[in-house]
């Protein structure tokens, strides 16, 4: 009798089993395809169905300014210090556009999207670096000791007879120890008159108001002295 009892719950348990194989399988298949899903919204966006008339460009980093451009003597400070970027998030409501332009440049009457195919954080990142570079500030990845998470809630430009760009920035500053010893809005801006013959002018103007931005943020005083009594 026992080992007839013991095999209907042998039969159970293996159907059990089945059971929980067949579940595991369609879980791994709902998960790949959310992660599908993650990578693909995590991209630039999709860039079919752009709006009548937009204006899609190749965002590179494409800077006119240089560390001579700018005051350096206020950033002393970040001798001692290497700076890490710890995440960086696009905030706006479409991170496919990067300005706006006249539509017809003679009557000025409507403007037009400009759109981009580049992801704009990973931009962001590679541009970070490279102006941190040119203000004579060490980066490291991931452990510096002045740790800081970006959200970008505004970066676009203007395209008429001159170029605008500007940007917005909410910014937390962080020791390494994960101590939080800032938070803020940064903004900045910045103008380009003239581009060369064979370039629209798009990429160097928000490179330009990139450094810009980052220029404003380590120099200005109540973001200094938080780092400077975080160091002492």
């Amino acid at each position: 009798m026992q080992k007839c009892d013991f095999l209907p719950d042998l039969r159970g348990t293996a159907r059990a089993k089945l059971y929980q194989s067949a579940l595991i399988v369609v879980g791994i298949v709902i998960c790949f395809t959310g992660c599908s899903r993650l990578v693909t919204t995590s991209t630039a966006g999709d860039v079919d169905n752009l709006p009548e008339n937009s204006r899609m460009v190749n965002l590179v980093w494409k800077p006119t300014m240089t560390g001579a451009d700018l005051d350096l003597e206020s950033l002393d400070l970040y001798s001692s210090v290497t700076v890490s970027f710890l995440s960086i998030i696009d905030e706006r409501t479409d991170p496919r556009v990067i300005g706006k332009m006249f539509e017809d440049p003679k009557v000025r009457a409507a403007t037009v999207p400009i759109f981009t195919r580049e992801n704009v954080v990973r931009w962001w990142r590679h541009a970070l670096l490279a102006a941190c570079k040119m203000l004579t500030i060490k980066t490291e990845d991931k452990k510096g000791t002045l740790r800081l998470e970006i959200e970008i809630t505004g970066f676009s430009m203007i395209d008429d007879y001159t170029q605008t760009g500007s940007a917005s920035l909410r910014i937390h500053a962080f020791t390494s120890k994960e101590m939080l010893i800032w938070e803020g809005s940064i903004s900045g801006s910045s103008d380009l008159y003239v581009h060369g013959t064979e370039t629209d002018g798009i990429s160097e103007c928000l490179s330009n108001t990139l450094i810009v931005t980052l220029h404003t943020l380590f120099a200005d005083q109540c973001f200094r002295d938080a780092v400077a009594k975080s160091i002492e």
